[in-house]
């Protein structure tokens, strides 16, 4: 099953059929899942009105770099519109200076509205970038996007581009323009792609792939990209499919419930809910000296910990932590960011933020990308010795491996044992094993972060950090 990460279907609807043709195509193909993308303020209206009642179909609202200057959104708009019960992303926005000429600041100011946006919703940019890719990549990191995290759509630039947006968690869609004979640098950047990190797409109307090349493109033709690639890679096509599913971290649970619910419920929410809970209360042995009422807590991780999944950050656990533990939680979660670089990100963190207790949930992005666990648990006590020499105490949470078994691997307790730390060792095996608890396959929902906060302030109580009278 394949899914179309880029797509204008309103400049569809004149085509032969209509959009019930195009739709119905697309399906035949085994096309499950078409993100809408809207390119100005008539666009927006016309992309919701077209996914609002079609469950396989999703849209994005923002305005597109060469659209007239004049028309803008603002912060505020933008995250009204994306209210949108259908709504999963921000854009298509970004740079363009080939298409646009002489003092392009519009643009980049059209484009940082559009990436505060996203950070304030926690939704995923889409962005288009032609011949201004250090600009682009520029006021990425620069106004902090990984915060919202996104994708590089229709990506033609080269392997020192696509590793700038992989080190801040965006992903790479690749569009029929890989299938071009004269694309050989693209096809070079597209052996070299983690694969958990590439999307596919058709930029439908535009860009139609080989054997289609030059005529209308439709998202039934996403399969030809998906080809492609497994015969660059050297790889199966059932393979690049599952692995470009990687869209469905995008898109609400509420949309995808009834195709990607596949094992039935075994017991009630409330059960799930009363056995996590209970799990979790006695995860530790380790003693933690006590926190003041002033202490300062830091949650260093990855996007589990800054809260992707959820719609504000008040619902990412730091946030519910804070409340409960009545203490200042700080979020540094990054999106996508794996071991050796959080442990690159680590010490300027600390020196900012002067921690007292430190809660260590790293190593996902490593796991899903099978890197050498050897290395993941040497940059992890790394992390730890990093943390003991700040003067901070540290609380270790265990990552599950993305398996049947969702077990987290023996390196998180073996570290724990050795340093003596406390450690939060099953509550995210538990947690990822109850479909109810996730807005997508990685992430949790508003109640899965809730418990994920309850048990570590669980085990903040039993390991004496924290007593209320």
């Amino acid at each position: 099953m394949f899914i179309d990460s880029h797509c204008h279907l309103n400049m569809l609807a004149q085509v032969e059929g209509g959009l019930s043709s195009v739709l119905e195509q697309a399906k035949n193909n085994a096309v499950e899942h078409i993100l809408c993308i809207s390119i100005d303020k008539q666009s927006c209206t016309e992309v919701l009105s077209i996914v609002d009642d079609n469950d396989n179909l999703t849209a994005s609202v923002g305005i597109h770099p060469n659209v007239d200057q004049n028309e803008v959104f603002t912060v505020d708009e933008l995250i009204n519109l994306a209210q949108h019960k259908k709504v999963i992303a921000i854009g298509e926005t970004g740079l363009d200076y080939f298409r646009s000429e002489g003092d392009l600041q519009w643009q980049r100011d059209r484009f940082s509205t559009h990436i505060e946006a996203a950070k304030k919703l926690k939704k995923p940019l889409i962005i288009h970038t032609r011949e201004a890719r250090e600009d682009t990549m520029d006021m990425l990191e620069q106004q902090n996007a990984e915060q919202a995290g996104g994708i590089i759509h229709c990506f033609t630039e080269n392997w020192e581009t696509a590793k700038r947006a992989l080190d801040i968690g965006f992903y790479i869609s690749l569009s029929g323009i890989v299938t071009f004979k004269n694309a050989k640098e693209l096809q070079d950047v597209a052996k070299k792609l983690p694969l958990d990190r590439v999307l596919i797409e058709t930029d439908a109307p535009y860009l139609a792939p080989v054997p289609h090349r030059g005529k209308t493109n439709k998202p039934a033709y996403v399969k030809h990209v998906a080809e492609f690639i497994a015969d660059l890679r050297g790889d199966s096509i059932e393979n690049i499919a599952q692995a470009t599913n990687q869209l469905s971290s995008f898109i609400s649970y509420d949309t995808l419930k009834c195709r990607l619910l596949i094992v039935p419920r075994i017991i009630s929410l409330f059960l799930a809910t009363l056995l996590l809970l209970g799990c979790s209360e006695s995860s530790t042995s380790v003693k933690l000296l006590p926190l003041s009422e002033t202490a300062v807590i830091l949650a260093f991780g990855d996007s589990l910990t800054q809260g992707v999944g959820v719609n504000t950050v008040e619902d990412s656990y730091p946030s519910i932590l804070s409340k409960l533990v009545n203490r200042t939680v700080i979020n540094a979660g990054i999106p996508g960011e794996i071991s050796q670089h959080g442990l690159e990100r680590l010490p300027k963190v600390l020196n900012e933020t002067n921690p007292n207790l430190v809660i260590l949930c790293h190593g996902g992005n490593d796991l899903l990308r099978r890197l050498d666990k050897q290395q993941l648990k040497s940059n992890l006590e790394a992390m730890i010795l990093t943390i003991k020499a700040s003067g901070a105490q540290v609380v270790l949470v265990s990552v599950p491996e993305a398996s049947l078994m969702l077990r987290p691997p023996s390196l998180y307790q073996e570290l724990a044992d050795k340093h003596g730390l406390a450690i939060q060792a099953e509550i995210m095996s538990e947690l990822q094993g109850e479909r109810e608890l996730k807005s997508d396959q990685v992430h949790f929902n508003k109640q899965g972060y809730a418990l994920l906060a309850d048990s570590l302030f669980s085990l903040l109580q039993s390991a004496q950090a924290i007593h209320f009278d």
